[in-house]
């Protein structure tokens, strides 16, 4: 089956809401509290780090972040804050900068790296693609976790985002859709997340 086909397979994919509405600062905390946990823990962090953000832009927060379980989280929160700050930017106006960039471009990759790199990532990682395909949404991307990566090497296909990025593009197909297709045939869904 190709890949084509195997898009297809899943007949009508919806996508994501579970960020609509939300500002740019908060749906990048929710991303990046994604973490490895069960739904409950995962539900209580996100909670803590809108808690934390209180409606402020990043770009607003002066204090060194540690309240992520994880030193990576953190890491992400930090740099992008610093990196807004320093630009004198709101995420706003940087998610906005990004998308027309793009949109006038379509330098996929000159894009997706600048907001890894602003995240001290260059290489990416799955919350910040999940960013990116929740929210941003104009900025084709292919989240990949171990579930969709285990699918992706079953199928023989390429197991990097921009690999497949590169190839759905080829075929005419959505990348944002086609990931979110494959993680939820594996059981991970991305539920409403609204607390």
């Amino acid at each position: 089956m190709n890949i084509v086909q195997l898009y297809n397979s899943y007949g009508q994919i919806k996508e994501n809401t579970w960020l609509d509405g939300r500002s740019y600062s908060d749906a990048f905390v929710l991303c990046i509290s994604s973490g490895p946990w069960r739904q409950d823990r995962r539900f209580k962090i996100q909670k803590d780090a809108i808690s934390f953000v209180a409606g402020r832009d990043l770009s607003e927060i002066n204090s060194k972040i540690s309240f992520f379980p994880l030193m990576w989280q953190n890491s992400f929160l930090n740099s992008i804050i610093h990196f807004l700050q320093f630009r004198n930017q709101s995420m706003t106006e940087y998610c906005n900068d990004i998308i027309s960039i793009y949109n006038e471009t379509k330098y996929l990759h000159v894009v997706r790296f600048a907001l890894y790199t602003a995240c001290n990532c260059p290489k990416g990682s799955k919350v910040l693609s999940l960013f990116m395909s929740d929210k941003v949404k104009s900025i084709p991307c292919f989240t990949i976790d171990r579930h969709v990566k285990s699918y992706l090497k079953e199928h023989n296909l390429p197991q990097t985002e921009v690999e497949m990025v590169k190839l759905c593009d080829e075929n005419n197909i959505d990348p944002r859709l086609f990931s979110l297709a494959i993680a939820q045939s594996a059981g991970i869904k991305n539920p409403n997340w609204s607390i």
